[in-house]
């Protein structure tokens, strides 16, 4: 049998020390991030999870909880007025740094809602807005009026001077003036 002399039995320790320490480079390095990697994705996942009972659990509230038709049916004017549509949506483009660039009317009909006729008015206004935030702001105002505001459609382009949008709504009232 061969013996080891004393420089290949240093050789063998050296390799042995070497090998141990690229397992410990990599545990450290390789292994560990992947693990922390591995219980931030559990972690996300289950916070994900959580959130989306809760979304559940507000819509099902939601849909348990009756509208008052009472305070509903004092947003709806007697009469159109559209001169006090086009007032509101100049209010709020200068209140909001909007502007408006052109409106017009859609169509007019009659609808049935809880068994009460209403007449509809359907407009479509163009616009830019400096910012997302003014152009929220903008269709906040619309929504919060007096008035029964209903955007059915809303598109809008981001640019980098500003945002241009076209919005699609109804507007109520008791009869056509």
């Amino acid at each position: 049998m061969m013996k080891l002399n004393t420089s290949r039995k240093r050789l063998v320790y050296i390799w042995s020390l070497i090998i141990i320490l690229l397992a410990a480079v990599a545990f450290v390095f390789v292994f560990i991030p992947l693990n922390q990697q591995l219980t931030n994705a559990k972690e996300a996942i289950q916070f994900t999870e959580k959130k989306q009972e809760l979304l559940k659990e507000r819509i099902k509230e939601q849909e348990d909880e009756e509208l008052p038709v009472s305070g509903i049916k004092q947003k709806i004017p007697e009469s159109m007025e559209e001169e006090g549509v086009i007032q509101l949506i100049n209010e709020a483009s200068e209140l909001t740094n909007t502007v408006v660039q052109s409106y017009k009317y859609l169509e007019r009909e009659t609808v049935e809602v809880n068994g009460e006729e209403l007449e509809q008015l359907t407009m479509q206004i163009n616009g830019s807005s400096s910012s997302l935030t003014n152009l929220n702001r903008f269709i906040e105002f619309l929504e919060t009026d007096d008035r029964l505001v209903h955007i059915s459609s809303f598109d809008f382009q981001n640019r980098e001077e500003s945002v241009n949008f076209q919005m699609e709504f109804n507007v109520y009232s008791k009869s056509f003036e």
